[in-house]
Parts: structure tokens; sequence; C-alpha cells
């Protein structure tokens, strides 16, 4: 449960943990997809279930990212949530769009407020926490 020492919020553990979740169903999905689009002759079957399991292959690559307290992890998944909620307000007339809606914002504002645990200075590699007044202090 810690990096280097460091306890892994709890928070940030339930979110790799359900976004590996999520990966996995969508590669069954995107898999699915590819499947049945080359039995049909359905080009368009084929496109989704590539460009889904694509995003399950993102979803896993910043999550480990995350899990390691990476900045670029933590960038890519805001930015994933963000893609997330895009495309659920996109599809607001669908009550499963409704439904998804705080499952993904939930996430976005959780990583938002534990954003100083994955800054870095730029001589090392090591998560810092913002300390009072915006010094940043090494977690030990």
């Amino acid at each position: 449960m810690s990096v280097a020492g460091r306890r892994r919020p709890l928070g940030i553990t339930v979110i790799s943990v359900l976004n590996l979740l999520f990966a996995g169903l969508l590669f069954v999905g995107g898999r699915n997809a590819v499947l049945v689009g080359r039995a049909t002759g359905v080009t368009g079957r084929v496109v989704t279930g590539v460009a889904v399991i694509a995003a399950a292959t993102a979803i896993l690559f910043f999550t480990l990212g995350l899990w390691k307290f990476r900045p670029w992890g933590w960038t890519g998944l805001v930015l994933l949530y963000l893609a997330g909620i895009v495309y659920n307000v996109t599809q607001l007339p669908s009550v499963v769009a409704v439904v998804q809606l705080p499952f993904v914002v939930a996430p976005l504002v959780y990583l938002r407020n534990e954003r100083d645990l994955f800054r870095t200075d730029r001589d090392d590699d090591e998560p810092r926490r913002a300390g009072r007044e915006g010094e940043l202090v090494r977690l030990d």
C-alpha cells in the first residue's frame, strides 16, 4: 500500500481498482464488438471495438501511473474523466448518461483535490504534497 515508504490514500486505491475493473470490461466489450463485426462484415463494429480496446489500454496505462504517483498518470486520467463527462453530457437525454455522470465526476473531483500528491521537483521524481502557503514538502 505504499510507494517508497509513503502510504497511498484510500481514494487513489479505490479509483485504481475500479479503473482496472472497468478497463477489463472494456476489453471484453471491445473484443466482442470486433468479433461480431468480423463475423457479420460490419466494419463499423470492428472500428468501434478497436476504439474501445484502445480506450481500455489508455485507462490501464494511466491507472498504473496513478498507482505509482506519476504526474502523467494523474494528468491522463483527469483528461479521460473530462472526456467521459463531455460524452455523458452530449448523451444527457439518456437515462444511462444521467446515472453514469456522478461516477465520472466524483473521481475527477477527488483527483483534483489530491493533485499535490503528483507534483514533483525538476531534480527528482519524488511525489510531493503542498505544505503551508504552497511550500512543497517531501512525503517521507
